[in-house]
């Protein structure tokens, strides 16, 4: 359970797109104390986990691995590309999934603009 998690916090903060430093500096605490608590989660106490799952934005059962999870970044750069990533941990529900859904045909859709307006440019 202990890589488990590990791998989890990780996972989480890099796909949220957050530094150990930044994390780090939500807790106010140092960012070598946050490396310790995401190198050995078991070490940390029931206190900064619940404080760690508030920073997140998940529950304490989705930190620890002990519920299904999801992780999504979006970010937009000069020009309109959008890029999302989504880790799931174990079955969606149905609204989720609808979400996702809509999501993905939305992203579809910019691409296929953004396709045309550059095959109309060369």
């Amino acid at each position: 359970m202990k890589n488990k998690s590990t791998n989890l916090i990780k996972e989480i903060r890099e796909g949220q797109g957050l530094s150990q430093e930044a994390v780090a500096y939500q807790l106010d605490i140092s960012q070598q104390a946050y490396s310790r608590i995401e190198k050995n989660p078991d070490s940390a106490s029931l206190k900064r986990l619940k404080e760690l799952s508030a920073v997140f934005g998940v529950s304490l059962a989705s930190l620890v691995g002990e519920e299904d999870t999801y992780i999504q970044q979006n970010f937009q750069q000069q020009g309109g590309y959008v890029s999302s990533i989504v880790h799931v941990h174990g079955a969606m529900n149905l609204v989720e999934k609808e979400l996702y859904d809509g999501h993905i045909k939305d992203l579809r859709g910019q691409i296929e603009t953004l396709t045309e307006l550059l095959v109309r440019t060369k």
